[in-house]
């Protein structure tokens, strides 16, 4: 919900309200499937003590949530990371890159401090298709950098250029 709600005020500034009222439409025809299926998740688990931890949230959290994850380890935090932030900055439309940082940036926050995320990962997966196409976009610069940068030399020495496409 904190996601949504700061995605809408994003996209609010971007476009202006009256053109955000459209996507908040779409977004109140989830209402009546969540109120249906709300009582089928944690809510209903609330009362058994084994389930759901007497202190869901706390910073003792933060640490094993990072370095004991089933899935992100530091290992998979360093692979995604570095050519996260590439794509970030080189990702020509601001609003894009903010709206996209935003999802990732809240869902690691909020979840940092949660007692399941370190053996449920499933809670940070909400940022991993904002993570994939920062990553995608950062592997393309870097990628397109280098065999710019291989092209220009191969020409400084004399090389001969690929042939241009018809």
């Amino acid at each position: 919900v904190l996601v949504v709600a700061l995605a809408f005020v994003l996209l609010a500034r971007r476009v202006g309200p009256r053109r955000t009222l459209p996507f908040l439409g779409g977004a109140l025809a989830f209402v009546p499937i969540v109120a249906a299926w709300w009582s089928r998740g944690y809510a209903a688990l609330a009362h058994e003590g084994h389930v759901v931890p007497s202190h869901p949230f706390a910073w003792d959290y933060v640490v094993p949530n990072w370095t004991d994850s089933l899935f992100f380890s530091s290992r998979a935090v360093l692979a995604l990371v570095p050519l996260v932030v590439v794509g970030a900055v080189v990702l020509r439309r601001r609003w894009a890159a903010a709206l996209l940082g935003l999802v990732i940036f809240v869902n690691a926050l909020f979840y940092s401090f949660y007692a399941g995320t370190q053996i449920h990962p499933r809670f940070l997966l909400v940022a991993l298709p904002a993570a994939l196409v920062l990553w995608a976009t950062g592997l393309f610069a870097v990628g397109s950098g280098l065999l710019r940068g291989t092209l220009e030399r191969a020409r400084a020495r004399g090389g001969t250029s690929p042939p241009s496409p018809p």
